[in-house]
Order: structure tokens, then C-alpha cells, then sequence
């Protein structure tokens, strides 16, 4: 007696590569040695990003913006090489709209390519939503401690290939529990989140900021220092809390304390590199709160 999935698979068998396709919501491409277009087949055609007459005979990385044709071309490059499966995840402007995709990469007979691709941007979105929930601070919306540290590892790690120095600063409201205590809690987080977007804004774009406590927050700073310029920066962070609360018109002022450490051959930590910005933020302190210090190590 036969069973039903040999009935099955003979049919399968039977059906053409043209019927197969109509019910797969991906796009097809077929690829020369060189990249160029050979021929496609597109299960949802408003996925393509320019019309078939624009890439038919083309190599695939002229017609894509330069990142996506960059990632694309290593990943073809590394079939070609190895000649296994290979995959990659870029982002389009699709008539207006950005979506994320895949792109699986096989090598076929006759020195031809496939390269399958599907849209995964709901995937993708949540995906980044959860990495985004793991690496912020979800009153502030700043990096979080975690992060904080892990991102100091990697930059001390070139620091200490000699590519270039860290700074930290690190930053503590003055009398905060004073604000928590005559204002409510609500108002502090209002304060708190203030405080963030003044840090955000006055830092360089490259600057890392976090918020690493209660009221602490960390700004990493990858680059050459002077004194000169950290004084600077510290300078330009302490104005901006200054505006952030004649904004906020609390009827009680808020200020910071700064301390600030940077890495050196010979202190490449990153939990030393902290502790000695904390202590240099307590020196600030001590020294009547609203200002700056920079850590100096005893003689």
C-alpha cells in the first residue's frame, strides 16, 4: 500500500519552478561571477528596489546604496571563497519606507549565483526593540550601566594599541535626595530626565552618554585630551544642566558635580578607570559642588 507522502512527493516533484514561486513571498536573483543581474523572480514585487528594467544586467552592488552594496559584495565574496551558504541583514528605502532584509547567498551550477531575499523587518524591529531595552536606561532613555562598561572595555582595548585615549565623566546631582524629599519623586525623575537630555546635547555626537545610578550618569569620551579641552567639555556639560533647570523653574536650582579620569598606557581598567573619575567627582564635591575636577593620581 502507498503511502500518501509518496503521492505527495511525486506531485511536488511535477511542479515548476515557475507555480513553486508564486506562493513564495521572496525575491529571486540570479547572479553571474561578477554580481551582475542575470534574471530575477520577485513573490512580492513591492519589495524591489527599483523596477526590473533598472537592474536586469547590472551588477547588484552598482544598484544599491554603497552600505548595503558593501555588505552584500563581502558576503558574495565569501560564497565565492568558500562556497557554502552564506547570509546577510541591511536596510533598504523602499519607495519611502525602511525595511530590513535578508539575503541568502548559494552558489549554483555554471559559475551562477542565487541570492534569495526576504523582507524580515518585523523581526528585525523587535529584535531591536529588545536589545534597545537591554542596553538603556528606561526613565532617560540613556545607555545604561551595563552598557556603560561594556563599551569602556572595547574602547580601552584600542586605547591601548596607542589609537587614542578614554575620558570619563562622571556626573552626580547635588543634593538630590533634598529635591526627592521637598518635590516628590515625580519631579525628580523630571529632573532626572532633564539632566539626561542637557548631558545628551552638550556632548560631542560620538560621545557615549549613560546614566549609570539613581543620579549618577557617565559620559565616555574616545579622542586626544589636553586638560585644556577636558576643562572644556566639563565646562560646557555644567552650562547645560544650568539651563536644563532655569527650564524646569522648580523654585529650587539643581546642580552637578563632575569628576573626570582618562586612560593611559598604564591604566587601561575599566573599573579602576570609574573609580578614579568618581573620586575626582567627590574632590568637586568637597570643593563646594557645582563644578569639576580632574583625577590626579598621588604622588
Amino acid at each position: 500500500m502507498k503511502t500518501s507522502s509518496n503521492t505527495d512527493n511525486s506531485f511536488l516533484k511535477k511542479l515548476s519552478v515557475d507555480e513553486l514561486l508564486q506562493v513564495v513571498p521572496d525575491l529571486f536573483f540570479a547572479l553571474n561571477a561578477d554580481g551582475t543581474i542575470l534574471e530575477h523572480q520577485a513573490g512580492n514585487s513591492s519589495d524591489l528596489y527599483v523596477p526590473p528594467q533598472e537592474f536586469l544586467g547590472k551588477s547588484m552592488f552598482d544598484v544599491l546604496p554603497p552600505e548595503p552594496a558593501q555588505l552584500l559584495r563581502i558576503t558574495f565574496e565569501r560564497v565565492k571563497f568558500s562556497g557554502q551558504l552564506n547570509s546577510v541583514h541591511y536596510q533598504l528605502n523602499v519607495g519611502g519606507d525602511f525595511k530590513w532584509f535578508e539575503a541568502r547567498i548559494v552558489k549554483s551550477k555554471e559559475d551562477r549565483f542565487i541570492m534569495l531575499v526576504r523582507d524580515i523587518t518585523v523581526d528585525k524591529t523587535k529584535e531591536l526593540s529588545i536589545l534597545h531595552q537591554i542596553h538603556h536606561d528606561h526613565l532617560t532613555g540613556l545607555y545604561n550601566r551595563c552598557y556603560a562598561f561594556e563599551f569602556i572595555q572595547r574602547e580601552l582595548h584600542q586605547a591601548h594599541n596607542g589609537l587614542s585615549e578614554l575620558a570619563l565623566f562622571y556626573i552626580d546631582i547635588d543634593d538630590f535626595k533634598d529635591i526627592n524629599d521637598q518635590l516628590g519623586h515625580v519631579i525628580g525623575d523630571e529632573v532626572l530626565k532633564e539632566v539626561a537630555h542637557a548631558i545628551q546635547k552638550s556632548v560631542r555626537k560620538d560621545d557615549i552618554a549613560c546614566r549609570i545610578g539613581g543620579d549618577e550618569f557617565l559620559v565616555i569620551a574616545n579622542g586626544e585630551f589636553t586638560h585644556t579641552t577636558l576643562r572644556s567639555t566639563a565646562k560646557h556639560i555644567l552650562r547645560a544642566i544650568d539651563a536644563a533647570s532655569r527650564k524646569l523653574a522648580l523654585g529650587l536650582s539643581f546642580s552637578v558635580s563632575i569628576g573626570i579620569s582618562i586612560s593611559s598606557p598604564n591604566n587601561t581598567d575599566p573599573m579602576r578607570l570609574a573609580e578614579q573619575a568618581d573620586s575626582a567627582m567627590y574632590d568637586a564635591k568637597h570643593c563646594g559642588k557645582h563644578g569639576y575636577a580632574i583625577f590626579t593620581a598621588p604622588t
